[in-house]
This record gives structure tokens, sequence and C-alpha cells, in this order.
């Protein structure tokens, strides 16, 4: 956290939470509310200096929800997919969409929409898609042989346990399967912090 952030927190600290306005997309993009609320829009921060500073003060509660501490006030954070959106260049520790690289990974999971979804050491995140290739000539099945997109889709319409592989910086892991409705279950997180405000949850 910035340190004039937490001067800030200390100086004014119950000043009301923010809905609605922030959301990471699946491209690691923080995207702000449109000006006309009512079309739900949310469009692309283009200043790479503010899209740094929210980055620096992304954090998560207590609860897995993930908010950007903008001076005293959290301004809570819509996630398109899960917290940290990885960037992946071939037989590399992966970076955040931050820029936090990480220095272990402990597994990938493959949703039923086929998005690969690593976890490290840093938390759980989303492959970005423009480094889909990278991890697909990654995978092998149990014999070791390279997936084609054809077996790619056998295995997500029947997942075997331990049918398939992973082998990214030297290290293999096996390929778990995961519904996307269960993503925040599984590595506590909540993707529509809004929704529970509006229904009179904490």
């Amino acid at each position: 956290m910035d340190a004039i952030v937490a001067a800030a927190l200390a100086r004014w600290p119950n000043v009301p939470d923010v809905h609605h306005w922030l959301m990471l997309d699946e491209r690691g993009r923080y995207r702000m509310r449109a000006a006309d609320y009512a079309s739900g829009r949310f469009e692309t921060i283009g200043n790479a200096a503010i899209a740094d500073f929210i980055g620096r003060n992304y954090l998560p509660d207590e609860r897995g929800r993930w908010y950007f501490q903008n001076g005293p006030q959290r301004v809570f954070v819509r996630l398109a997919i899960t917290p940290w959106i990885y960037r992946c260049e071939r037989g590399q520790l992966p970076l955040t969409h931050t820029g936090r690289a990480a220095t272990r990974i402990e597994g990938l999971w493959i949703d039923d929409l086929a998005r690969p979804i690593m976890l490290t050491d840093i938390g759980p995140g989303a492959v970005d898609d423009r480094d889909l290739g990278h991890i697909q000539e990654a995978l092998t099945d149990g014999d070791g042989r390279s997936l084609g997109d054809t077996s790619l889709e056998r295995w997500l319409a029947m997942p075997e346990p331990g049918s398939l592989l992973f082998t990214w910086a030297g290290a293999p892991h096996v390929v778990q399967a995961i519904r996307h409705t269960d993503l925040g279950t599984r590595f506590g997180f909540d993707a529509e912090p809004a929704l529970r405000s509006e229904v009179g949850q904490p």
C-alpha cells in the first residue's frame, strides 16, 4: 500500500465503501463504470499511472472481497474471472497483471469454459487469453503426448483424474477440472462483492 494511502486511511478511518464502479477484466485491465451509469458499461482505464496506482493498492478483505484502497475509501472490484490475471511467457514463472512475479506454481485447473486457472504462491489467477497457446503447448496426456485442440475438447467433456499433465519451468502438475461457477468457493474470493451489499448482507 502506498504511504500516502495509509496516511489517509489513518486520518479518515470510517469513509463509506464504494461498489459498482470498478472491475478487473479477463486481461487484467481495470475498468471504470461509464458516465452513463444506467447503461451498465465499464470503460478501460487507459492512463497507465492510474492503473499502476490501483494495482499497488489492490487488496482482499477477510471475506475474499477485493478492493482498491483509494485514500481512506475502499472501492470494491468486480472480477470478470479471478483476482489475478497471469501473463505467461514460455517456460517462465508467471507475472500478475500488476507485475508481481510468482516464485512457484502450485497447480493448474481448467474450467468448463476452457480457461486455465493457475494457482501460484501469490494466489489464484486466470491465464491471459493471449498466452493460451503457451499453456496448451505445456499440456500432455498420461502417456506424455502433446495435446491438440480435439484432445483437449475430449478431456473437457470427460476429465479423467490424472490423465492430463501441465509441465512449466521444469515442474509437472496434474491438471484438474473445475466449473467456472465454483472458482470463488474453491479459491476463496468473491467475484461480485456488490451483490451482497444490495441484499443487505455484510
